[in-house]
């Protein structure tokens, strides 16, 4: 364990093992500073076995790829802490090892937040209302979406996302065109999205077997699959 009881600020690499790339952190499992403000880029990386976060409303910034290629233990992160950070950078939990996102209030899934997290595959986010650019990219597990009341999904936001089979978005109103590139969607799934969103596209996916029922098929729609 490691308490900070006054740190406003926890530096870039601060706990990233040395020499870098070398390993994963296997030593720190509880982090304690709730006056912290500023946790920088790659500050935890690495840091296979960190289970406990004692971070509380003061922070406001949290750096590029933080708390990236941490163990299953990220699922206990406290994640509203999201919704009240003033900056958040990208990749912030990228090929991070759980396999469950589940949390009540959180409302926004930042920029490539999880992208490559390959593990995941269960989703339980009640009040997201917006996945940002790349938020779950290459989350190849993953194979259902459920987001109640997510209104906006940015770009590639579950690109590459292969295993889906099951989609329910009933009050989005805006998804990027990239927003679903490389998922392998039945083809009743495409005829309904397209209705909706005619320039999608979900090139290089694996298909063998599509049928269609609209009257046009948009630029780029199955490029390279």
């Amino acid at each position: 364990m490691i308490s900070l009881p006054v740190c406003k600020t926890i530096s870039a690499y601060a706990f990233y093992p040395y020499p870098y790339n070398s390993s994963y952190n296997m030593a720190l499992s509880k982090i304690i500073a709730p006056q912290c403000e500023n946790i920088e880029n790659n500050a935890f990386n690495h840091c296979i076995n960190l289970s406990s976060f004692g971070f509380t409303s003061a922070l406001r910034h949290i750096g590029y790829r933080a708390f990236a290629n941490c163990g299953s233990y990220i699922s206990s992160f406290p994640f509203e802490l999201l919704n009240t950070a003033a900056s958040i950078e990208g990749y912030l939990f990228e090929y991070g090892q759980l396999t469950t996102l589940s949390h009540s209030t959180l409302n926004k899934i930042p920029f490539a937040a999880f992208t490559n997290c390959s593990l995941l595959s269960l989703l339980s986010l009640p009040m997201v209302t917006k996945v940002f650019a790349s938020g779950f990219a290459y989350c190849s597990n993953i194979s259902s979406i459920n987001l109640p009341e997510c209104t906006e999904l940015d770009s590639y936001a579950f690109a590459y996302c292969s295993d889906i089979t099951y989609l329910s978005l009933p009050k989005c109103t805006s998804i990027a065109s990239t927003a679903f590139i490389g998922c392998n969607f039945a083809s009743t799934t495409i005829d309904a999205l397209l209705m909706l969103y005619p320039d999608l596209r979900f090139n290089s996916a694996n298909y063998t077997t599509l049928t269609l029922s609209g009257t046009s098929i948009p630029a780029y729609a199955f490029a390279s699959c």
